[in-house]
């Protein structure tokens, strides 16, 4: 027991890609309860691979109505998966998890605006290009830690947070790194700057997996939207 109280703690998990369908999701998302011994925070579906993902979302939509959940989203979903929720009419995510840096904005910034324009809070995961620190010598990020007194992982996630993305920077090294990563809420950076990473040109970073461009769009079965509770 780690004594932080429950109501401090924000708990979010993913429905894994072979849990898709109606009554797999409501399942999965229990076994994750009894395994947590507690109630879901955030309840995401992992990506669109794995199909079905109006019946899916509609699994995750009953479980919040009944409690089990607090709020739901979804990750690594593309403009059209999104739309596919939308044009089905139904609630919109909270939250889109997607790969988001200065290297994939350009690529991305359709898909930045949809969600936006939808109120759903898009959640930057390798916001510090994966840990490829030697990304970080670019002459701009260079330039731009110099000119903010602040190191390139703070300007990187500086940059994600004055675009209104929520950032998950993850540090197993030292409490050193997690304090840097804290340390991001006394500084501004200048809209010019702002736009000068968000066109910044580089090789991409060829990580992670594409859901957003590559995976089909598969609604399901549409029957389970008025299940009784």
């Amino acid at each position: 027991d780690s004594g932080i109280p429950r109501e401090d703690i924000f708990i979010t998990t993913k429905l894994a890609t072979d849990s898709h369908g109606y009554e797999n999701a409501i399942e999965a998302t229990h076994d994750s309860m009894r395994k947590l011994k507690t109630y879901i925070d955030l309840m995401l579906i992992h990506s669109p691979y794995g199909g079905s993902i109006v019946e899916t979302w509609d699994a995750l939509v009953r479980l919040q109505k009944q409690g089990e959940v607090k709020s739901i989203g979804v990750s690594n979903f593309g403009v059209k998966h999104l739309k596919a929720i939308e044009d089905h009419e139904r609630p919109t995510p909270t939250v889109n998890q997607i790969e988001m840096h200065p290297l994939i904005y350009s690529e991305r910034r359709d898909l930045v605006d949809y969600c936006k324009e939808h109120g759903i809070i898009i959640t930057a995961y390798g916001s510090l290009f994966s840990g490829y620190t030697e990304r970080f010598q670019d002459p701009l990020l260079v330039s731009l830690s110099g000119k903010y007194k602040k190191t390139v992982p703070q300007i990187l996630l500086r940059w994600a947070l004055e675009n209104g993305f929520a950032v998950i920077p993850k540090s197993s090294s030292s409490k050193a790194r997690l304090g840097e990563n804290l340390d991001v809420f006394d500084f501004e950076m200048e809209k010019e700057d702002v736009e000068l990473l968000s066109q910044m040109k580089a090789e991409p970073l060829h990580e992670y997996w594409d859901p957003v461009n590559d995976a089909p769009i598969e609604i399901g079965d549409l029957s389970h939207e008025n299940d009784e509770l």
